[in-house]
């Protein structure tokens, strides 16, 4: 199901619900939906609030996503001047960034921290805006949220080294510029090395013997495929080597995330109060 659709599927499960309450009789709906049911049954005011507010903690920790933000939903439809506001817009981004949607995570985080420029919210939604521009890979753009999520300065670093002891891409292809295929041994691909080197010379060698024997046009074909496979490889094993520098830095911002605490951050609910948080 693409990204876009999820808000608007889960405002159309709210908008049903809501339907279904004021157009059923009483006790048709027994056992057939426990959500609407558990909501319907929760009491007004402030009561109901802190009663919803413990059925969207519960459905958080279950992994109950889409249900999750259907009641979070409905919560900021009916308590939109409710002080905790702010930590159930917050629950809906760790929601996003724990079900691997980094993006759109990071920009709820900007619009909550663009009206909360303090408060006690302020400082996890930014460490979370900071976890989810990581994960896309956006170290600058992260940089300027590490004194309010109250990280070092230098956090980031770690991340921004070349990985050690890989074979940068530039050097792979320069490799395979003056001796084509040998750029897959150096990053640790001997086995395609080896085929690269072979088909390289091999169609070098008909070229020059088809030369030799008076053949000029098949001369040009093989001239015309040793060009294509010489190009071709300096691709390939740019592409190669760049993946196993992502590769790598994909791993070192999975520990880092880990070091700093994305994953408690994600598996605890809602703050709410009696639940031991």
């Amino acid at each position: 199901m693409p990204e876009c659709w999820r808000p608007a599927l889960a405002v159309l499960a709210l908008l049903l619900a809501l339907a279904s309450a004021g157009a059923q009789p009483a006790g048709a709906q027994s056992a057939a939906n426990e959500t609407a049911g558990a909501a319907r049954a929760m009491p007004s005011g402030a009561e109901g609030a802190a009663a919803q507010l413990d059925f969207i903690d519960g459905l958080y920790r279950q992994g109950e996503s889409f249900r999750a933000e259907s009641e979070i939903l409905r919560f900021l439809f009916e308590y939109p001047d409710h002080p905790r506001r702010p930590e159930v817009e917050l629950l809906r981004a760790r929601l996003y960034l724990r079900d691997g949607h980094a993006e759109r995570a990071g920009l709820m985080l900007y619009a909550l921290l663009d009206r909360q420029r303090s408060g006690a919210v302020r400082a996890p939604a930014a460490r979370l805006l900071v976890f989810a521009l990581v994960r896309q890979g956006r170290l600058d753009d992260a940089v300027p949220w590490l004194a309010a999520a109250e990280f070092a300065p230098a956090a980031l670093e770690p991340l921004r080294q070349a990985p050690p002891a890989l074979v940068p891409p530039r050097t792979a292809v320069t490799w395979s510029t003056w001796l084509p295929g040998s750029g897959f041994f150096v990053i640790g691909e001997p086995g395609k090395g080896s085929a690269a080197v072979g088909l390289n010379l091999g169609f070098t060698a008909g070229a020059l013997l088809a030369l030799q024997q008076g053949n000029p046009p098949a001369a040009l074909v093989f001239a015309l495929v040793e060009i294509a496979l010489y190009r071709g490889g300096r691709e390939a094993v740019g592409e190669a080597a760049q993946a196993k520098v992502t590769a790598a830095r994909l791993e070192a911002a999975k520990a880092w995330l880990e070091a700093h605490g994305e994953p408690a951050m994600l598996r605890a609910g809602l703050s709410v109060p009696g639940d031991g948080n």
